[in-house]
């Protein structure tokens, strides 16, 4: 029951700036620049994926979107 107890509004992260905030967090943990590289590639493939399939905060990132994911990586893949 919940009843009496506040609870902190929580807001809704796009996940562009959920891919930002991450890359920051990486960033300031000192991670190597080749590193850095791909988990840029990586992760903004995502918010671009996401951007496209006009999800709009991250709680929408379900498996039907890493399917998606999957998809467009094996295209990508194919055609290199």
């Amino acid at each position: 029951m919940t009843e009496g107890q506040w609870k902190p509004a929580v807001e809704a992260v796009s996940a562009q700036k959920a891919v930002e905030a991450y890359l920051d967090m990486l960033t300031t943990e000192g991670r190597a620049p080749k590193t850095m590289t791909k988990y840029r590639y990586v992760l903004n493939r995502i918010a671009d994926l996401a951007e496209k399939r006009r999800v709009q905060e991250v709680a929408g990132l379900d498996l039907n979107f890493l399917d998606a994911y999957r998809k467009m990586r094996s295209a990508s893949s194919c055609g290199n």
